[in-house]
């Protein structure tokens, strides 16, 4: 499973539990729960990278519900007027995000050869 659809699967799954929770079923939350196959998975010892970004990436990421929407926009599941507005939302987001001092990166800066 490619790590885009992972957080694909992961930010719908997060939707229709907010969506279960408000007791909310309509079509916009039924064509959500029909997006995507299969289920988010935290694939276990891939490599370093991918275990930072599943473990510790993307759950920072599913605590941004404009982020969560955005990504189910581009996807086709939430009602948008401009998927590419979304994308940008998406860009600008991600370029602007604070690292978190806690996170050790899979790769440290002696390891890149610029």
């Amino acid at each position: 499973m490619s790590a885009l659809h992972s957080l694909a699967m992961h930010c719908r799954d997060r939707y229709v539990r907010a969506a279960d929770l408000l007791g909310i079923e309509d079509p916009v939350v039924r064509a959500v729960r029909r997006c995507g196959w299969g289920r988010a998975e935290y694939p276990d010892g891939v490599n370093a990278w991918s275990n930072w970004f599943y473990r510790e990436l993307i759950p920072v990421l599913l605590c941004t519900d404009e982020f969560v929407r955005n990504i189910l926009r581009c996807l086709g599941a939430l009602p948008c007027d401009d998927p590419s507005k979304a994308a940008d939302a998406i860009k600008h987001l991600l370029a602007n995000m604070v690292l978190h001092k806690a996170w050790s990166f899979p790769i440290s800066a002696e390891l890149i050869d610029l």
